[in-house]
């Protein structure tokens, strides 16, 4: 047994404590502390942080077994041993559901005293080694947890790039693919490959082709602007662009936006047969999902769009036969908008999350309207939390703004802004390199 045990000694009859002090040493206990008053005990007990209490219950300024209640919260770990004249089974029985864990009669036997303390400091002791345990296993369940929630989003993210890989961009297809046939609306595809690579790759060796790819695609990925819209590598030099809810005449757009995006990047490309700069060509394809057709439908008709691209001279795009012959692409600037980077493994999530949130604007304005505060400080509470949680620092922002509103006024100015935010904030997936983790930090 521990030789530093702590002892808190609660006995006003001071005959009793060089007997007490007697056990107490006999047992193990260098470390002890007496008082006579209820109030005292409660002063000390955080003060001395025992490991073991020792109280009589006929106190001469409180209740004992109020005493016991008050030691029983503030030392939940500790065993609490009462000792008192009080015999009756109905006194004991209300010590024990005040928070004792035994119990000695008096007068008291000195063998019975040490044997009822070395029980109690044993089960301190058994206390202190489960608690420890149960903190090691519930930290091991943490960080296994943690490993889980990692290994899931790596097995998402194409290492190079940093955007989603092919088999991430799979499974978000056969979902929108379904989505798109429940809902009755379009889906569209843009295909894009890099012009020329393998004659890049032999100019500017292949560490030059990997700079390449990671500048091609962190253009791309920022050409996407909605919650909805994701980039993934398809494979070697080609990338696909999942555009749901999108028909053919914008996914021509975004077709081109990726092109120009990829010429405006300037990349100097000495083998290309198309330009003197890295360009791609892009296939689009768009279809309204019925059950008697595949998915592979979608991708196959984007591939063959790509593929005419490439024929007709390269850094270009061409649409699928459902398409419109004349699609007006204008390079008017898009709004400056607030840009957040999304890990790629959330693409199945953001789109749903940032709907709740328009949803909830409207009962929030009439809230506001209603001069209800209390609604909209809890619903700001709630912004405040799950915006930090999926990235949104911004929205955080603007939760807590919620949170702490005021007025009337204050609580409609902020939702406001809230809405326009949910509405142009641009999201784009794509897991920040190591190096600019580094240079963020």
């Amino acid at each position: 047994m521990n030789a530093s045990n702590r002892t808190l000694v609660i006995e006003d009859d001071c005959s009793l404590l060089p007997l007490i002090e007697e056990v107490l040493r006999q047992v193990g206990c260098s470390e002890m502390r007496f008082v006579g008053s209820g109030r005292e005990a409660i002063a000390a007990a955080t003060a001395f942080a025992p490991d073991l209490v020792l109280l009589d219950l006929g106190l001469p300024d409180m209740d004992g077994l109020d005493v016991c209640r008050a030691l029983s919260g503030l030392l939940p770990a500790v065993p609490i041993v009462i000792i008192t004249a009080r015999n009756d089974d109905s006194v004991v029985e209300i010590a024990f559901e005040a928070g004792a864990e035994d119990y000695v009669a008096k007068p008291f036997r000195l063998g019975e005293l040490g044997a009822r303390v070395r029980s109690a400091l044993r089960l301190r002791s058994e206390r202190v080694v489960r608690r420890i345990r149960d903190e090691e296993l519930a930290a091991r369940n943490r960080s296994l947890e943690l490993s889980a929630r990692e290994l899931e989003r790596a097995v998402c993210i194409d290492a190079l790039t940093g955007v989603a890989n092919r088999g991430h961009f799979d499974d978000l297809l056969a979902r929108e693919w379904i989505r798109a046939l429940r809902q009755g609306s379009p889906l569209s595809l843009v295909i894009a490959d890099v012009d020329e690579f393998h004659s890049f790759n032999e100019q500017y060796s292949h560490v030059g082709g990997d700079a390449c790819l990671k500048d091609v695609s962190n253009a791309m990925a920022n050409c996407l602007r909605r919650p909805s819209d994701m980039l993934a590598r398809y494979g070697g030099e080609e990338f696909v662009a999942l555009l749901p809810d999108t028909a053919a005449a914008g996914a021509c757009v975004v077709a081109e936006r990726l092109r120009a995006a990829v010429e405006e990047l300037g990349l100097p490309h000495a083998g290309s047969r198309s330009a003197r700069v890295v360009t791609i060509s892009a296939g689009v394809a768009t279809l309204a999902p019925t059950v008697d057709r595949p998915v592979a439908e979608l991708v196959s008709a984007a591939d063959g769009a790509l593929f005419r691209a490439k024929r007709d001279g390269r850094n270009c795009w061409r649409a699928d036969i459902s398409s419109p012959a004349h699609v007006v692409v204008t390079r008017r600037p898009w709004p400056v908008c607030p840009i957040v980077c999304v890990d790629p493994y959330l693409a199945l999530h953001i789109p749903r999350f940032l709907e709740h949130r328009r949803t909830e604007i409207e009962q929030l304005r009439n809230a506001a309207h209603a001069n209800d505060l209390g609604v909209v400080r809890a619903l700001g509470h709630k912004l405040k939390g799950s915006g930090g949680t999926f990235g949104f620092d911004d929205l955080s922002a603007l939760g807590e703004r919620l949170e702490h509103a005021s007025e009337r006024a204050d609580a409609l100015r902020t939702l406001d802004e809230l809405g326009w935010y949910l509405e142009h904030v641009h999201v784009v997936y794509r897991r920040p390199s190591v190096r600019a983790i580094a240079a963020e930090s």
